[in-house]
């Protein structure tokens, strides 16, 4: 493939060739909100302004707008297989990209098709490999070999976790939006599942409140013409899938299967003289068998209207019996099928700490990792799951090197039994303080500020061990343990003692932790608040949730904040940048001087705060931040908020049962609080409610 100069990319490359400062050229480049050039100076007149102003950026922008879109460097595509019936250089000419022996095609996707070859898409997804990881623990810990192929397939167990939006880990349904839908639709059969991967895309998304309806009989199924009600039947009358508009073209229209696919390419990219072309030749054929000309017309319309985003069903239904499949693992053997989720997810941040929470949530104990019983990567240990050495930072190859040792050796004893036995070269110093501040050493006698105190004189007494084996000398505690006898008082005894130091604060060991695993694991600073936190948020600092959330729509966060950064303005007022930490992720806040001003004494680091403000979110690929206009102190938030209960609905596809449900719970949990509902229409207007 080739990589282009697209709209950011661009800007930021003749800024570099004119030799205009990085800094300027990444703040030009960040006022380019737009997919182009042009479509960024209609929408951002900041940007105009600025360009306006500065003859040197006028000159950037005018080559700039030049060069958009041309060529900038040769790749490689990410799945692009190509398949040929012989020697591959008889059809296109070959290329390997300096320093890399990977052969790929000088022809791009659309011309390797042209000259005759297959382009295959082969794509890694991390959940078969949590599949095959989660059988082989399975097979382990309950010796049954499982076979994916042969699962049940209405098994109620997996059917009543995807209706309770219990997903989380669930290749394709684990956003928060998807979860809703999947509590309202309470999916019965596979197509259910086909349909929901499919629907759950931005096009099609608005017809997913009409499925549920209909399939739970609250709105009529209507067919555009009583012909298709063999195609859409499945779908409730909806069409949804690419296969049906070709369907509908064969049948009504009196396509050829190939015809038909040339229609559903067209419509997909929006060639409008094929469509026209294909559209008078579709009319004739559906009044050749006695169709109104007009219902021809609509019927073309509403192909075209759903062609445009239409998915594939193939696709939709490889995805959803993959979905199936760990939805089965997760219903019925929820341990196995963390344990792998979570192996899969290390070194991934965010990814992590939301499969951790989840399997909190299911009840299964994550317990720190152990130079005693840990493998590199998770395991199942007990009942809870052991977290792997592989996950903690500066380790390592010396996990493998420390758990080779132990399966000959048998436990470690103690700090300076583990030192004179592995490999100090890859256990060094800096391991071992990693795998002190992690817990792994909490197995071993001593706090673990004991342990990381003692480290220097381990691994000096583990370094005069391991010189003399190798130089085939004994040293004066071997002499001491063989005088003994070889008891084990006596060489424990010739052991130095650990130093006498005070233990770790709780706050100060958490934030250790934290600094070599990425994560909490022995508890979290915010869980005295964890009821103020879930009570009062608006927003979850999940992955999905943060990429779904809109700008401007208002939100409440409480967490811990953990970076602060003041930045003078023009007029000498003082504005912040912070980071805001709660139990599933974080989110940038930003502070403006008004604010700042009124609520400087709680804006601090490791300061535990509830704040109110609104989404900055300028399109779907930024990470939103959070302008804040309120805050208050945690210890405080209870006492301040917590005279109402605030209760926050979407209208769009809200059912009368569901609020039934509120009520009813409402009036069978009398409190203090007024329940105040807010409802938010499509257009973001928003109702209050006293109820």
């Amino acid at each position: 493939n080739f990589g282009r100069m697209k709209a950011k990319m661009v800007v930021k490359d003749v800024a570099r060739a004119m030799g205009i400062p990085v800094a300027e050229a990444n703040q030009l480049s960040s006022m380019v909100t737009e997919k182009s050039l042009a479509e960024s100076f209609a929408a951002n007149g900041e940007l105009k302004r600025t360009v306006d102003n500065n003859a040197q950026y006028q000159a950037l922008f005018k080559h700039a707008t030049v060069l958009e879109g041309l060529a900038r460097q040769a790749g490689m595509h990410a799945g692009g297989v190509i398949i040929a019936p012989g020697e591959v250089v008889n059809w296109s000419p070959l290329f390997k990209q300096p320093g890399n022996d990977i052969v790929m095609t000088q022809f791009d996707m659309n011309y390797v098709e042209k000259v005759g070859l297959i382009k295959m898409d082969f794509l890694g997804l991390r959940t078969l490999t949590v599949l095959q990881e989660t059988l082989r623990l399975i097979d382990k810990y309950h010796s049954v070999a499982l076979d994916l192929g042969k699962l049940a397939e209405g098994d109620a167990a997996t059917y009543a976790l995807f209706g309770n939006g219990e997903t989380t880990g669930v290749f394709q349904f684990e956003s928060q939006g998807m979860q809703d839908y999947l509590r309202k639709l309470k999916p019965t059969c596979i197509e259910d599942l086909i349909a929901m991967a499919a629907l759950y895309r931005p096009g099609p998304m608005n017809n997913i409140d009409s499925y549920i309806r209909r399939k739970h009989g609250r709105e009529k199924v209507v067919y555009p013409h009583p012909m298709l009600s063999e195609i859409l039947d499945v779908t409730y009358g909806v069409i949804i899938y690419q296969e049906q508009v070709m369907r509908i073209a064969q049948r009504m229209g009196g396509f050829t299967l190939g015809q038909a696919d040339i229609l559903r390419k067209a419509m997909g990219k929006k060639k409008a003289d094929v469509m026209e072309k294909m559209g008078k030749r579709f009319v004739e054929g559906a009044i050749r068998q006695g169709i109104d000309q007009r219902v021809a017309k609509d019927v073309f319309e509403l192909m075209a209207k759903f062609a445009e985003y239409g998915f594939n069903k193939a696709h939709a239904t490889v995805y959803a019996h993959v979905s199936y499949q760990a939805a089965y693992l997760k219903a019925h053997y929820p341990l196995e099928y963390m344990t792998a989720t979570l192996t899969s997810w290390i070194g991934n941040q965010d990814g992590f700490l939301t499969m951790k929470n989840e399997a909190e949530r299911m009840g299964i104990r994550i317990l720190p990792p152990d130079v005693n019983t840990s493998d590199e990567e998770c395991s199942i240990d007990g009942g809870n799951i052991r977290l792997g050495m592989g996950a903690i930072k500066n380790v390592g190859k010396a996990a493998e090197s420390i758990i080779a040792v132990r399966a000959k050796k048998g436990r470690f004893t103690s700090l300076f039994d583990f030192t004179k036995e592995v490999d100090i070269r890859l256990v060094n110093k800096k391991c071992l303080e990693s795998l002190a501040c992690a817990g792994a050493l909490d197995s071993l006698h001593g706090t673990r500020a004991q342990l990381h105190a003692a480290i220097d004189t381990a691994l000096d007494y583990g370094n005069g061990f391991q010189k003399d084996r190798l130089s085939g000398q004994v040293n004066l505690f071997d002499d001491l343990f063989v005088a003994s006898g070889g008891s084990d008082e006596v060489r424990n005894a010739a052991e130095p003692s650990l130093p006498e130091v005070d233990p770790w604060p709780y706050n100060q060991l958490l934030q250790k932790e934290k600094e070599v695993l990425n994560f909490y694991v022995s508890g979290h600073p915010l869980d005295r608040f964890q009821d103020e936190i879930r009570g009062f948020s608006t927003l979850r600092l999940t992955g999905e949730s943060i990429a779904e959330v809109r700008d401007g729509t208002a939100a409440t966060v409480g967490g811990l904040i953990t970076r602060v950064k003041t930045h003078t303005q023009h007029d000498g007022r003082l504005m912040a940048f912070l980071e805001l930490e709660e139990f599933d992720g974080t989110i940038e806040l930003i502070v403006f001087s008004d604010a700042y001003e009124k609520f400087r004494h709680l804006l601090a680091v490791d300061a535990m705060v509830l704040v109110h403000g609104s989404i900055g979110k300028r399109n779907s690929e930024e990470k939103a931040k959070l302008k804040v206009d309120n805050c208050v102190a945690l210890s405080e938030a209870r006492k301040m908020l917590a005279r109402s209960v605030h209760v926050r609905l979407h209208t769009q596809g809200l059912e009368r049962e569901f609020l039934q449900e509120i009520k009813d719970l409402a009036g069978r949990k009398p409190g203090e609080c007024v329940l105040i509902m807010h409802l938010v229409t499509a257009e973001q207007n928003e109702y209050r409610i006293r109820a």
